[in-house]
């Protein structure tokens, strides 16, 4: 079984834009405490499984959905890394990492979705999005 988790991760570093921002600094489920801004933070959200009468126990999901949050300590600049993470994934098929996806689709999260990353007070700002790779 593929980690689409990781390869995830992977796809989005390969692209040289984003790799220019954030070097390494994409984290999942987790942030170090001292981690440098900007970073992407993500995490499953879920998985979806298409099940039919032909289906078996132990299927692998047919869907996995991540949260993905560009966090950094100026607005703009978290909008702007966003800019860059959507198209690299928006309706990407074939190669993820070490596995392939039929097809990857990006959109923005409902107004009641709670960044976990967000700290206005402290001058933190999120772009967020659900993420949803098909296998």
């Amino acid at each position: 079984m593929a980690d689409y988790a990781e390869n995830l991760r992977t796809f989005v570093l390969a692209d040289a834009a984003i790799a220019a921002v954030i070097g390494t600094r994409m984290h999942q489920n987790s942030v170090p405490e001292d981690a440098a801004l900007p970073f992407i933070w993500y995490r499953q959200a879920g998985v979806v499984y298409e099940g039919c009468t032909d289906s078996a126990a132990g299927d692998e999901p047919d869907q996995y959905d991540y949260d993905v949050e560009c966090v950094s300590d100026d607005v703009d600049d978290a909008a702007d890394l966003a800019a860059l993470v959507r198209p690299r994934l928006a309706f990407h098929r074939g190669t993820l990492g070490d596995g392939s996806t039929e097809g990857i689709l990006v959109e923005d999260h409902e107004d009641d979705y709670f960044k976990r990353n967000e700290d206005a007070d402290a001058g933190i700002h999120v772009a967020s999005f659900r993420v949803s790779v098909m296998r």
